[in-house]
């Protein structure tokens, strides 16, 4: 019978000899995985396990990126942060910071990039984003995002409520950019509950911060109430959106819908063609110029401008020599 000491040297010998095998096999993954960056993996723990990092900074230029995670693995050889839970902040000089939060990401230590997954969510100034994924790029400062984006904007100042989606978006952060592309969808709202929202669809759509403006390109749609206009380009305007001025503008094979219900009459569709539409929302009216013509009932209507009005089938005519109204 063997002896229980000469078991235990047994069971020890085997219990050794898989502990190289496993080691030799972590080393040699480890050597595949990195051989392609051209670093030699060391003796040294290349890998470095942190929990509840509440503070982490990292500083290029006047840009700091202020990262909170439940779990951080560091990679010494990759310059990588893997994190779990992440949130944090990127401050720079002279703008809003940016607030940041998702399921899980990592930070490229070497290169300044930062990559988070999953409920994305990023707030700055007036601005609230949500994506699937989002890259920030700090050399650059450009934040994209990826997947069910969504920004919502809410302009106290101009009193309004600008609300995008899309299937991805660009931030251009420093120049205040903001490039929406794919399925492009949205509303502006204004803060008087009496007046109905305009909604848009484009296939892109670019937006400028400062100058309060917004390019459609491909396929646009805006439509108010009843009223349903198509084009190939178009123009948002929110710095007039208090004013009694134009809120959109849209160019090239204009085409509009309205659904007409008269009080005293039976309703009806009119059709309208041109090339350049001016929309006035808070007035209730769409200014038709470029060759327009309307069709009402019977009647084809041409003039220099045509103008129409929500749920009114009186129709405004500038024919260069004499205005006139037709009903």
């Amino acid at each position: 019978m063997l002896s229980v000491k000469y078991i235990f040297s047994i069971l020890f010998f085997f219990g050794l000899s898989s502990a190289l095998i496993v080691m030799s096999f972590y080393i040699n993954l480890d050597e595949s995985v990195f051989k392609s960056s051209g670093q030699q993996v060391s003796s040294a723990m290349v890998e470095s396990y942190m929990k509840n990092i509440n503070f982490y900074r990292y500083k290029l230029g006047s840009k700091n990126i202020h990262l909170n995670s439940e779990e951080v693995v560091n990679n010494q050889i990759t310059g990588q942060l893997i994190t779990k839970n992440p949130n944090g902040v990127v401050v720079e000089d002279n703008t809003d910071p940016m607030y940041y939060s998702g399921d899980s990401g990592f930070f490229n230590k070497s290169i300044g990039q930062l990559n988070i997954n999953g409920n994305v969510e990023i707030r700055t100034g007036d601005t609230i984003a949500n994506s699937q994924r989002l890259i920030y790029r700090q050399s650059v400062d450009i934040v994209d995002l990826y997947g069910d984006v969504k920004t919502v904007n809410n302009n106290n100042k101009k009193l309004y409520r600008l609300v995008v989606n899309s299937d991805k978006a660009k931030y251009r952060k420093k120049i205040g950019i903001l490039n929406y592309v794919g399925n492009v969808n949205g509303q502006i709202r204004r803060r008087r509950k009496y007046e109905a929202p305009v909604f848009f669809k484009s296939n892109r759509l670019d937006f400028f911060e400062n100058e309060m403006r917004g390019d459609l390109l491909g396929e646009v749609e805006i439509k108010k109430l009843d009223t349903l206009a198509t084009s190939r380009r178009g123009e948002l305007f929110l710095e007039n959106y208090n004013k009694k001025l134009k809120y959109f503008a849209l160019y090239d094979d204009v085409v509009v819908k309205q659904d007409v219900s008269p009080i005293d009459g039976t309703p009806f569709v009119r059709t309208a063609f041109s090339e350049k539409l001016e929309g006035y929302p808070s007035e209730g009216l769409i200014v038709l110029l470029g060759y327009p013509k309307v069709n009402q009932k019977q009647d084809v209507i041409k003039g220099n401008i045509i103008i129409l009005r929500d749920n009114n089938e009186t129709i405004e005519v500038d024919n260069a020599n004499s205005n006139f109204r037709l009903k």
